[in-house]
């Protein structure tokens, strides 16, 4: 008697199904990181942006600042001869929303880099409804990130 070597339909089926259901928990998992990911990195560019803010006072000894247009977006301006030109737009993508800051704020470095702040806006939250990012500006120019 000779033996058969090989899969049987229902045992490559089953296979199939097994393979398919794992998948679509990491693809489920994958949108849940994507969105993680996402927050994390507007928090970051916000904070690399105050710095950025903060050297470009210091290099081109004119003041410049970081200021909020919207609930998802913000602008970096530098004052030249006495009015504010926007240098860069950014907006923040999917989900993410600045809260705890009002439409308006600013920070403002001036050209011997020290920040200047509107009421309310020393600690910038950065979330996407289910997690929360703060961004904190210290007056010395450094920028922490910190998860709630």
């Amino acid at each position: 008697m000779r033996s058969l070597k090989g899969l049987t339909l229902l045992e490559m089926l089953v296979a199939l199904a097994l393979l398919g259901s794992v998948m679509a928990l990491g693809l489920m998992g994958l949108g849940k990181l994507r969105g993680q990911l996402n927050l994390e990195s507007a928090a970051e560019m916000l904070a690399q942006d105050l710095q950025s803010c903060r050297a470009r006072g210091l290099s081109t000894g004119n003041p410049w600042r970081l200021r909020v247009s919207g609930s998802n977006a913000y602008v970096l301006e530098e004052q030249v001869s006495g009015s504010w030109v926007v240098r860069q737009t950014r907006a923040l993508t999917g989900s993410v929303r600045l809260s705890n800051v009002a439409v308006g704020n600013t920070v403002t470095f001036d050209t011997r880099s020290y920040m200047t702040l509107d009421p309310g806006t020393l600690e910038v939250r950065v979330t996407d409804g289910a997690r929360t990012l703060r961004v904190l500006p210290s007056m010395a120019g450094a920028v922490r990130v910190v998860k709630l």
